[in-house]
């Protein structure tokens, strides 16, 4: 800060603000809970130019045609005012702005520098300047001008006019940087289109004469419209992008802050303050519509969850009002944005995935790749090219899963190609690029679902909505059936560590994994392959006896040797160097290990690297995280390698489920409308047992404020309190059900006198006076399960430290629950066939094979015709060959590049060798291939028909029945209408609508209805006498509710007069 009158300088450290730190692994930590910033799919900034249809309502114009057209043009800002110019019927163009009058493009252009005589001389073409009048009524007729273009000239009397419009106000909306900027996108998109070279980011005379030419000359068809819908038009705005936005709004406050308090003469520390980043900050993070929860339920959901565009947010598209155009898929979105995965319901279409392949440029565009084609051949030793939506239009474009020669040469001289989001025929001497992949076109989600293309597409974005739904299990099991897109969601997720270094494990348990390991690469050190360093053979006894071993070895044991000195002297026991036979490494190990040039002068340094692993930790949606590892001690690893498996991963591979033997057929209607039936040894064996971590919070800031006392000597029954530690708070491990004492706590009574008879008593019986009160945290109806972890104030709680509550205000516990599948709850496959859980059968009543196997789950046949996903039927029988043969199938989708029908001669090629190898021919029937008897488990009779039987992968859903189920005597009442909430959040009611209130009014339950739509509704008066005529048994009193009311109305409006009287006449 400068002062001039004292003339001097003063330079000061402020605090602005708070700004939160994105993590590793692309999420954001506010209060406590992992959090997302959606990106945004937004207009990109420029100007678009658009038609209206509308229809003639008027009847003495209507002879000339029932339809007319109108021409706008929207000009789009990084930040500014809304602007449009629009051409009405008549042909005369008005600049529009919100709540502002229509502004005449005469009048607007002669504010802005432009005169009459000028225009006419820019313009080249005839242009009519009708006057207005300051009543703005037109003074010519318009009958000879139709195919002209009208500029409204306001008189020069009207000064009525300029000064409602008050223009001079309005330009500095959109001529000042400060409140208007076009940004660089924008200017861009201008030039582009106007053929401009100017580079200043606000709108200028020049360009809005530009403009209006345009539009004119769109008017005459002479330039094309604008399609919004097109992703050449619209672009990703970033989180870095979003976070700018609204760090530019806060220094908006705080200038105008600054403003206020310099008035005041404050020094320089006291003018700033961190309010205004702060605030706006907090709002943008808790209410903004893009800051999402992160969805944690599985790593398939975190990672899609970060790889989701939403067209919604601030000044973007409201659901309520967003039509099926923009919903729609565009053809430009092949390559960029998944046409199969996005939410049902109401956000359907405006909230998409981003593909495999595609990623934004500078400008937040979206660039697909794609293979260059010379002279017919493929390129694919070459790096693919990245193209926009604009630049892909130039192009004729070849589908990836074309047939091609081993040279890479197109077989076939005519193909279907993309060229200007058309289908056409071409010679492929004419193409230009070829598709990246075949997994190009969709998202990860939806990739990893097999034989994906036999599927309807809407069940293929229900399997890929509802794999993001999959609860992690306890034990979890990968598919038989996958891709190579598995393993790198795990990889990609964060959640699995792989080693940054090369090294040897020391120690691995489930808090951490130390590696020894050499500063520098090993690779320079010697060694290109990984294997283990050391074998389980005894040492030489004397030290002369090592000296002589290794002065004879090669390069390999010097370099293992530097290793082995610099080992601690304790652990010399557990590592075992070599053999004593040199010719056995010589032979042995080089077959295994490359051995490069090494300098044995170079130093090697070794150091111990420790990874600290997750274990037990809780998300968002209740589910758990942890690191399990994969290695063993005395195991060499290399750069890269994975090292531990997260809760949905098996060695690496996505494992989201179980691998179930599946049998399609009806069973007494138990698996009716998609429900499922399930064999009890699943949950004996506990399969599908999975782990859920809740968070009880307790505020004990009131506590401690009062004169109540925590503390672990409480006035009840030793047994209540073994759980309990010094402090009086439970322990770590300790089960807890229903009213477990979580924190011991005591009230002082006041010490009231008695009465004699009362002291009397009290010496009888040899009790003292009770001066305190037990009134301990307990645990709620609905909480139950094992403690895991005890936090205070965010920290972690030490049992050990006395003063533990001096500044303590909340403490949390971490409650894990176990949870077995049970009827109601909800599994699904990948292909989108969904069920509810009916019912658990014992073994003994399911259909089994002929072999004796018993089947795990039965679904019903005719889900699979209807729903049309074919691919489940697939992966079945693939999966019933692999589990026999204990052999994993990697799969492609799209695989009829490899010939007609390939998914089904795989299939059965597969089965035709579990017949042979298993020398079983019910394997595979030639007759009804795929298919097999089964044999009633209560019976033991066959069936009359065969059955398809297979494998397949189901997942358990995060939709349990337990978190569904809800019950309400009393509760909470709306405010304004005095009826029960709604929801089991709000411990509402369940809705008794019209449809129900006329099944009782068809049965003649009376005081039944009467009842639900009294009391149990709205009847102040009667909910509360209700309690005093239970007690009592008097009479009921009931008054007259709402819904009366309205049935009155409608009776009334049946000509029927109702009327309701206070007394019989």
């Amino acid at each position: 800060m400068t002062y001039f009158l004292q003339n001097k300088i003063q330079f000061s450290w402020v605090c602005l603000g708070n700004l939160p730190i994105m993590t590793k692994r692309g999420h954001f930590i506010i209060n406590g809970s992992p959090r997302i910033l959606v990106n945004q799919l937004i207009r990109a900034e420029g100007i678009y130019y658009k038609q209206l249809i509308h229809k003639n309502l008027n009847p003495q114009t209507a002879q000339t045609g029932k339809y007319y057209r109108t021409f706008y043009v929207d000009i789009i800002a990084q930040r500014g005012v809304w602007l449009r110019l629009e051409m009405d019927k008549r042909r005369q163009i008005w600049i529009c702005m919100k709540q502002t009058p229509k502004i005449p493009i005469a009048l607007f252009l002669k504010t802005i520098g432009f005169t009459f005589k000028k225009l006419q001389n820019l313009i080249p073409f005839p242009i009519v300047f009708n006057s207005v009048d300051r009543n703005l009524e037109k003074l010519s007729e318009l009958n000879q001008i139709k195919s002209e273009i009208v500029f409204n000239i306001i008189d020069e009397n009207a000064q009525l006019v300029s000064n409602s419009i008050n223009l001079n106000s309005i330009l500095q909306k959109f001529l000042n940087i400060q409140n208007y900027d076009l940004g660089r996108i924008g200017r861009q998109n201008l030039n582009s289109k106007l053929g401009l070279k100017t580079h200043k980011t606000t709108l200028t005379p020049i360009d809005f004469l530009k403009i209006t030419l345009y539009l004119i000359q769109v008017s005459k068809h002479k330039k094309q419209f604008d399609d919004i819908d097109d992703l050449q038009n619209r672009r990703i705005r970033s989180i870095g992008e979003l976070l700018q936005l609204q760090i530019h709004h806060s220094l908006f406050r705080l200038h105008n802050l600054l403003t206020e308090k310099n008035k005041k003469g404050n020094s320089l520390p006291y003018l700033f303050t961190t309010k205004p980043i702060n605030s706006v900050l907090r709002e943008f993070f808790g209410s903004c519509a893009l800051s999402q929860f992160l969805d944690q339920v599985n790593p398939l959901a975190e990672l899609t969850h970060k790889r989701r565009i939403s067209a919604m947010g601030p000044n973007g598209i409201k659901k309520e009002t967003a039509g099926m155009e923009i919903r729609s898929i565009h053809s430009t979105y092949f390559g960029r944005i998944c046409p199969i995965e996005t939410p049902e319901g109401q956000n359907a279409g405006l909230v998409n995935s981003l593909t495999i392949f595609t990623l934004p440029n500078k400008n937040g565009c979206l660039e697909s790749f794609f293979y260059q084609i010379y002279k017919g051949q493929i390129q694919n030793q070459f790096r693919p090219t990245a193209l926009t939506a604009i630049k892909e239009k130039n192009f004729a474009i070849l589908a990836a899963d074309i047939h091609k020669s081993n040279l890479g040469f197109v077989k076939h001289k005519i193909a279907v190609v993309r060229f200007n989001q058309k289908l056409i025929r071409q010679n492929t001497s004419q193409t230009h690029y070829q598709s990246y992949s075949t997994y190009n076109l969709i998202s990860i989600a939806t990739s990893i679902i097999p034989f994906m293309e036999h599927n309807d597409a809407n069940r293929v974005l229900m399997g890929s909505n509802m794999q993001r739904q999959s609860i992690p299990l306890l034990s979890p099991q990968a598919s038989y059936i996958y891709n190579s897109f598995e393993n790198r969601v795990i990889s990609d997720c964060g959640l699995n560590l792989q080693t940054h270094l090369s090294g040897i494990i020391l120690t691995c348990d489930k808090n951490c994994i130390s590696i020894y390991n050499a500063s520098q690469p090993v690779a320079r050190a010697g060694l290109y392959r990984k294997k283990y360093l050391f074998l389980n053979k005894k040492l030489p006894e004397t030290p002369s006896k090592v000296n002589s071993f290794l002065s004879s070895s090669n390069k390999l044991n010097c370099l293992l040797f530097q290793f082995y000195k610099k080992l601690p002297i304790h652990q010399k026991q557990n590592f075992i160097l070599y053999t004593q036979n040199v010719y056995f490494w010589n032979t042995y190990l080089s077959s295994r290990f490359e051995i490069s040039q090494f300098n044995q002068s170079q130093t090697q340094k070794w150091q111990i690297q420790t990874f600290l692993l997750q274990n037990y930790e809780r998300t968002n949606q209740n589910t758990f995280q942890i690191q399990k590892p994969i290695v063993q001690p005395l195991q060499w690893v290399q750069k890269g390698d994975l090292l531990v498996d997260c809760s949905t991963s098996d060695k690496g591979r996505l494992a989201l489920g179980k691998n179930l033997m599946v049998a399609y057929l009806p069973w007494e209607g138990y698996n009716f409308e998609d429900a499922i039936i399930l064999n009890k040894t699943i949950i004996d064996e506990q399969k599908y047992t999975s782990l859920h971590i809740e968070k009880y919070e307790i505020d004990l800031k009131e506590t401690l404020n009062s004169e109540h006392i925590i503390t672990a000597k409480l006035p009840i029954a030793e047994k209540y309190l073994s759980h309990l530690d010094s402090n009086g708070i439970i322990t770590i491990g300790s089960f807890i059900t229903e009213h477990t004492i979580l924190i011991g706590k005591i009230t002082p009574v006041d010490n009231t006198p008695l009465l004699p008879h009362e002291k009397l008593l009290y010496d009888i019986v040899g009790q003292n006076i009770e001066s305190t009160k037990e009134t301990s945290f307990r645990a709620p109806a609905n909480l139950q399960g094992r403690v895991i972890a005890i936090t205070l104030n965010n920290h972690k709680y030490n049992s050990d430290v006395k003063t533990i509550f001096k500044n303590c205000h909340i403490i949390c516990f971490y409650i894990a629950k176990k949870h077995q599948l049970k009827i109601g709850d909800k599994m699904s496959g990948r292909h989108g066939n969904k069920g509810i859980i009916s019912q658990i059968l014992a073994p003994q009543d399911l259909p089994f094979l002929l072999n004796g196997e018993i089947v795990d789950i039965v679904l019903n046949p005719l889900g699979v015709p209807s729903r049309m996903n074919v691919g489940q039927l697939f992966e079945a029988l693939l999966g019933l060959v692999s589990s026999k043969l204990k052999e994993n199938f990697k799969l492609e989708i799209f695989d009829e590049k490899y010939g007609f029908d390939a998914s089904r001669s795989l299939v059965y090629l597969k089965l035709f060798q579990l017949r042979k190898q298993m020398n079983t021919k019910w394997y595979f029937s030639k007759q009804t291939a795929g298919k097999m008897f089964l044999f009633d488990g209560r019976t033991g009779d066959k069936f009359d028909l065969t059955t398809t039987v297979g494998n397949t992968y189901f997942l358990k859903l995060i939709h349990l029945v337990d978190n569904k189920m809800h019950a309400r005597s009393t509760g909470p009442y709306s405010l304004v209408t005095q009826q029960p909430l709604k929801g089991r959040s709000k411990h509402g009611g369940q809705r008794f609508g019209e449809m129900e209130v006329w099944a009782l009014e068809g049965f003649g339950s009376a005081y039944i209805l009467q009842e639900l739509l009294t009391i149990k509704s709205d009847d102040i008066f009667g909910r509360d006498k209700i309690t005093e005529t239970i007690l009592h048994k008097s009479k009921m009193d009931f008054s007259t509710p709402e819904s009366f009311k309205v049935l009155l109305k409608e009776l009334q409006a049946l000509c029927l007069n109702l009327q309701v009287v206070d007394k019989i006449i």
